[in-house]
């Protein structure tokens, strides 16, 4: 079984990104069977998507598993939908912004997760780490590339399954926000350990 995990560089004059935080520990860590290769993306509209689905061509993995930054959260976020639209405001890493454009041109307003979303959140629960459904991954860069994939796999009627996992501020991004969460990166790595290991199970 391969898995691929994606994560994203720092953006917003942030220090560090949770969500590569976790995939260099991830990198680190075995389970016996399963071969998890990691791989960073930048935080810009189309380039981020392209690069995961060369990764996804290049790998041919069993499951792809997305981890984004969604600073001020105080739980891991499962996510159990991505939406057809663009719609930021806030400049990405190279400067663009966009104003409520679909990110596939006659495409679905809204494709679901293809993994076990509550079944991973009761599983992560269950180990102690506090998890949550979400029902918004944005419409940020983290929501193009989440569409983006699922997009690209309806499209090749391919069984690879997909998910995006949200994970909070790491401490150390915080010290300058007394009024934002934060996680340890350690319980956010066994978290999508859990993550994984249910999404094989079925």
């Amino acid at each position: 079984m391969r898995v691929l995990i994606t994560g994203f560089d720092p953006f917003r004059d942030e220090p560090v990104n949770p969500s590569w935080e976790v995939c260099k520990l991830l990198k680190e860590e075995s389970i016996e069977g399963i071969d998890i290769v990691v791989r960073r993306l930048p935080v810009v509209f189309n380039a981020a998507k392209e690069e995961a689905i060369h990764h996804f061509e290049e790998l041919t993995p069993d499951l792809v598993l997305h981890l984004g930054e969604a600073g001020g959260r105080t739980h891991v976020s499962v996510e159990r939908i991505a939406i057809n639209c663009d719609d930021a405001g806030t400049p990405d890493n190279d400067s663009q912004t966009k104003d409520a454009e679909p990110i596939q041109k006659n495409g679905e307003d809204g494709l679901f997760a293809t993994v076990p979303v509550k079944k991973i959140v009761d599983a992560i629960k269950k180990a102690g780490i506090p998890a949550v459904v979400s029902n918004s991954a944005g419409t940020y860069v983290c929501n193009h590339v989440f569409y983006g994939m699922l997009h690209h796999i309806k499209k090749k009627q391919v069984k690879t399954r997909v998910g995006f996992i949200h994970l909070p501020y790491v401490p150390e991004q915080t010290i300058n926000k007394p009024q934002k969460a934060s996680m340890d990166v350690t319980p956010m790595v066994k978290a999508v350990k859990i993550a994984i290991l249910t999404c094989l199970d079925g």
